[in-house]
């Protein structure tokens, strides 16, 4: 959540400029070329949230692993552990809401720099949206021997 809030800081959204003809402003290249390093870190907060627990494929087996172990513990050891699964959760709520809410210029100049970034966008936004139904299909279902079944 710190990086989250680091990254919305030091890359706040921003709001195309148009011009009188409705045109959008293009006036300043290097502002264009920002948003490569907006996508670039972005990108490694996605990539960062996504390999917790060994990464998306291994989150089923992880996640049952771990629920057996707080099972054990108590409801007050489910509860925590819930908590911080959900909070992982919300984190990938508000990292899609970056994804999709994105905003900055594209090289207009550098067609293969537009393709190289709606690549990451792409990815970015299969990964969260991948990652936030694995954790409420599976989290939402857990008990003992479910995933045994």
């Amino acid at each position: 959540m710190r990086e989250l809030k680091r990254f919305q800081q030091h890359f706040p959204r921003k709001l195309l400029l148009k011009n009188t003809d409705g045109l959008e402003d293009d006036s300043d290249d290097e502002e264009e070329w920002e948003e490569w390093d907006r996508m670039q870190e972005l990108n490694r907060i996605v990539r960062q949230w996504s390999s917790i627990w060994g990464g998306l494929l291994c989150w089923p087996l992880h996640l049952e692993d771990q629920f057996r172990e707080v099972y054990d513990r108590g409801d007050d050891e489910i509860m925590e552990w819930s908590i911080g699964v959900w909070e992982h959760a919300d984190l990938c709520r508000l990292l899609l809401e970056e994804v999709e809410l994105w905003t900055g210029r594209l090289p207009v100049h550098e067609p293969r720099a537009i393709k190289i970034l709606w690549k990451e966008c792409v990815g970015m936004h299969y990964l969260l949206v991948q990652g936030i139904t694995l954790l409420e299909t599976r989290v939402s279902v857990l008990h003992p021997g479910v995933f045994s079944v």
